[in-house]
Formats: structure tokens, sequence, C-alpha cells
């Protein structure tokens, strides 16, 4: 009766995007005034055409109210996926989805994988999500014992660091070195911690749901109590950014957050925020299992600021340099790659060993360097000061010769603000 919604919208791309076929499941036709046509004119504008309309997309209409429709609709979806005939690799690194997990007091996390390519085995490495680790344990959905798992089976493993969300894609992997590498570099898409509706999110919170691009996107679901408030704030969200950082709305709509909400949220990698509405048990629940997260405000204002605190986490930094010392050189000893042995004098300042290096030449900044060891009358020196002479090894691929000035410098950065 509601007809496409922008949540079913955002589905119908993800879809699309993902190459996979679509099912429609009509529901509520138990209800008076229920009108599929209406659904089906709807879908085909975004797309979407009926296969009795002249499409190919299938359309079986339900009611779950009344378990009316509902084994058409099994038959449908076994019907498409035998004409596409779906295949798994049977052998090599297995791959998967994770479908429950907990923490066991004798076992530590305990996870259900559902193992879609490959085969698994008891001391195969594998990460998942942010976590990682070597199975210990290797059971079927029974509890039993097994040896090996191969694709469609669900299996419980132990030996991961961490307890995986619902819905985290997993891999094999050949080692432990792998699995540790894999993790530092996916260490910005790690999931979420739950959050409450009183806790602050940091920049870590928000890393999900960065789109990383020219442009870094904050994706967003926004819900409010009425339209008005609802217009009004997605313009003004709308209105933060530059054209380093910006607010993507994937979805908004107006009354308390709902499962499809959270669905939508979790299916875009999206924050959802709520003005002046509340939030069930239930749907609590089913977001913190999806890691979902989500903040509840009575105070537009600080929701726009916390946006604003949250983008501008995004922001590359300001690197500011500090000038602490100079030195002209007086005689190069020994050069060899990427190491120069050189001496000279300090024209101004105070060098120590844990400055950074400027070559200049001729005025002219021509390379980087590292101040490898720092001597003063051939002894290690901690610092030497203007007017002083010392020995330096400097680690740099920029040519260093008599004359030359080296430029010790210190820096740090400073966050930006939008």
């Amino acid at each position: 009766d509601d007809g496409v919604k922008p949540q079913t919208k955002e589905a119908i791309e993800h879809a699309k995007e993902a190459g996979v076929s679509l099912v429609v499941a009509i529901n509520k036709i138990d209800k008076p005034g229920a009108d599929a046509n209406r659904v089906k004119q709807e879908l085909s504008e975004v797309g979407v055409l009926a296969d009795d309309w002249g499409g190919e997309v299938p359309c079986v209409e339900v009611s779950a109210k009344n378990n009316e429709g509902l084994d058409k609709l099994i038959d449908v979806v076994l019907l498409v996926a035998d004409i596409h005939d779906p295949t798994a690799v049977y052998t090599g690194l297995g791959n998967g989805v994770v479908i429950e997990s907990h923490l066991d007091t004798g076992r530590g996390p305990v996870v259900t994988l559902l193992l879609q390519n490959g085969e698994l085995r008891i001391g195969d490495w594998i990460v998942v999500g942010k976590s990682y680790g070597k199975i210990r344990n290797l059971e079927d959905f029974t509890g039993k014992a097994i040896k090996k798992a191969t694709p469609a089976m669900p299996v419980v493993v132990s030996g991961l660091k961490d307890l995986p969300a619902f819905g985290d894609w997993f891999e094999e992997v050949t080692n432990e070195k792998v699995a540790k590498d894999w993790m530092n570099t996916q260490s910005r898409k790690a999931s979420f911690k739950s959050l409450t509706a009183t806790k602050s999110m940091n920049s870590s919170d928000i890393s999900r749901a960065v789109i990383d691009g020219k442009v870094k996107e904050l994706a967003i679901l926004v819900k409010a109590d009425a339209q008005g408030s609802l217009e009004s704030l997605t313009s003004s969200l709308q209105a933060i950014g530059n054209d380093e950082v910006r607010v993507k709305i994937i979805s908004s709509g107006v009354g308390d957050i709902s499962e499809s909400d959270v669905n939508t949220a979790n299916a875009g990698n999206a924050l959802i925020l709520g003005f002046n509405i509340g939030i069930s048990g239930p749907v609590n629940q089913l977001a913190k299992r999806s890691t979902v997260e989500f903040k509840l405000y009575k105070i537009i204002y600080e929701l726009l600021d916390d946006v604003r605190d949250w983008l501008s986490t995004l922001l590359e930094p300001e690197i500011i340099e500090t000038e602490h010392a100079k030195l002209k050189i007086l005689g190069v000893f020994k050069t060899s790659k990427n190491l120069v042995i050189c001496g000279g004098k300090v024209i101004s300042g105070k060098i120590t060993p844990d400055l950074a290096v400027k070559i200049v030449a001729s005025k002219k900044e021509i390379g980087l360097g590292k101040l490898v060891s720092l001597q003063k009358n051939k002894e290690v020196s901690k610092e030497v000061v203007e007017g002083e002479e010392c020995g330096l090894s400097i680690e740099t691929s920029a040519p260093i010769e008599v004359g030359t000035e080296i430029v010790f410098f210190s820096s740090h950065s400073k966050p930006r603000k939008l």
C-alpha cells in the first residue's frame, strides 16, 4: 500500500550495481484497496519491468500476515537461481559470509560462516571484518566436529581475535603475515562499535560511512518528526562542506527509525541521524547486529555541529614546519648510495638529532633527508649550536657538496575545521 519508497529505490540501485537478479515481492495484498498494478507502474518508472508487463523481473503478490503467496515466492526464487545456474569453486582458498557470531566463555569468539567458495580446514587463516585468526575448531551446524568445509555449508569456527559482525565477508589467506598485512590495509574500513543515542561519535566511528574519492563524502540517512523539519534539516546538511568533504544523504523520511531504515543504512554504509524521533527496542537490536550506527537529537544545531565536526576529521591536516637551525657544508668526506658523510658549520640555531633535514642549493630546496648521526670533536653529540663545527651523516638522495646549505626543522600536523 506504500508503493515504491526511497528505500526500495536504493535497494534496486544496489542490486543493479552488483549485477544480481531481482525478484519482487509485493506485500500486504490482503489489505482492502491493495493495488499491485500501481506498484508495478512505479517499479517501471525506476527501470524494473514486471514479467507480466513484458519485462523480465518476476513479481509475486504475497501477504506475510496471512502466509499467502509465500510458497510461490520461494518457487520463483528457486527458479531464478536454477536459470542462472549458480556455481561454486570447490578447491582453493575459501570465502563466504558471517551469518552469526557470539562470545563463548570457554572458546572466545565463536562464528558461524556460510562458505561460498573453496574449502576450509582446521589451521587455516582467515580475515573477516576487523578481525583475523587461525581456525582452531571446525563444526557443522549440528555441532559435530568436521575436518573440512565445502561450499554451501554453514560451519562454526573458533580462533578469531575479535567478533565480526553479521554480514561481514571473510576470506582465507595463506599465513599469519598475510592476515596481519590485510588487516592493516583494511583498518579504515573496520566496523563500528555500537553507539547509544547519547554517545558521541569520533573519527573512527564514522569511518564506515566515508566514501573516498576526489571529494570525501559522509553517507547519512536522515529521519525527522515532520516534513518541515526534514526539509530544513536536509537543506542545512547539504550546505555543510567544501571542495574536499561533503554530506551524501542516501535517504530521508518522517517518523521513527524503522527496520527498513536500518537495512537501507546497512546497504549504503550510512549513519542514521534522527531529529525529534525515537527507535524501538527490536529495531535498536537490529541496528546493533547490523553494526549500523544512529544518533538521536532534540536540537537541530547540535546535529549540524556534530556533522560539521565529523566532516572536519576527514580534512587533510595542515602541516606546520618550524625551522631550528642552518648549517653550511665545509667538506664532503664520503658519499654512498643515499648516505652522505660530511662536515659543516652551524650558521644559526641549534641542531639536535631528532630534527628533519632540507637540502638547499642556490636558495632552492632540492631534497629532504634524515640526520643519521651528529658528531662534535669526533664524539657523538646531542646538540651543536651556532658557530660550532660538526660532522654529520645524512640519508638523502639529493646531492650535497661544499657550500650546500642544510636546514634543520621539525613539523607537526594541525587539525583543520570547517
